[in-house]
């Protein structure tokens, strides 16, 4: 019988030693669980303010406008991070901040939308093929910003060497292409492509 008691004290030690070790582990892993976060938020931080920059950047130069300004507010939904892409701009005296998606218009959504769509592709890692296939991504931009924006995608690619493929009906556009090819479908509906410039 007292055997069975030495053994069931010496078991009860070993128990509250581990247990206090795995409460010694549990606090550390919380530590390490913060200051990862922290690393995490700067991260985050320094991702976000690069991005943010380059998209100000975009629609300051297209519309001329120098109170543009992108932001990208973060929020935490469900356990799960969103970020929401704002226009903040000064009206008659007052900041005003509004989703992209709200925004005087199309046109602001598709520059915002493509320059996005480049930093993702010069993020990405591995590095990927630095070439983005466009399909009319600037159909809501008035006619009056083509010019700024074919400037601007230029200027783009010479930062970021990013070469766009894209499809489009502007000639604005096409004016600034370095190679055109003109597609057409002849009567018994086969494809032609012939490049013009």
């Amino acid at each position: 019988m007292r055997g069975r008691k030495e053994a069931a004290v010496e078991q009860r030690d070993r128990s509250v030693a581990d247990l206090e070790q795995a409460s010694s582990q549990v606090v550390m892993l919380g530590k390490e669980c913060d200051a990862l976060r922290v690393v995490g938020e700067l991260l985050r931080e320094s991702v976000k303010a690069k991005v943010e920059k380059l998209v100000t950047t975009a629609l300051r130069s297209i519309y001329g406008r120098d109170d543009y300004e992108f932001v990208m507010e973060f929020e935490l939904q469900r356990g799960q991070m969103t970020a929401t892409p704002m226009l903040r701009s000064t009206f008659k005296g007052e900041t005003i901040t509004v989703p992209v998606s709200d925004a005087h218009g199309g046109g602001i959504v598709n520059v915002v939308a493509f320059v996005l769509r480049v930093v993702v592709l010069v993020l990405t890692r591995p590095q990927l093929q630095r070439v983005i296939i466009a399909d009319e991504s600037f159909r809501n931009v008035s006619r009056e910003y083509l010019p700024r924006v074919a400037e601007f995608l230029r200027s783009l690619h010479d930062v970021t060497g990013v070469q766009v493929v894209m499809v489009t009906h502007q000639p604005e556009m096409i004016e600034a292409a370095d190679k055109v090819y003109r597609v057409t479908k002849d009567e018994d509906g086969v494809t032609k492509v012939k490049e013009e410039s």
